[in-house]
């Protein structure tokens, strides 16, 4: 059985290239006025509708 301060540790190793993942990806998109942990799912999916209608509306 594994410790607490194993499995923290093997989920840090994750987290971290995860987080630097997520700010990449909020950079690309111009969104980066704020850090993955205060963008909600929800905040994402708007803005990504919005994008979408966006494009959609300027390739017609």
């Amino acid at each position: 059985m594994r410790s607490r301060r194993e499995c923290a540790r093997r989920l840090e190793t994750v987290h971290k290239p995860q987080s630097a993942l997520d700010r990449a990806v909020l950079a690309a998109y111009g969104w980066d006025e704020r850090t993955p942990e205060e963008t909600t799912d929800e905040e994402i999916l708007t803005r990504v509708l919005a994008l979408n209608g966006e494009r959609t509306t300027t390739s017609d």
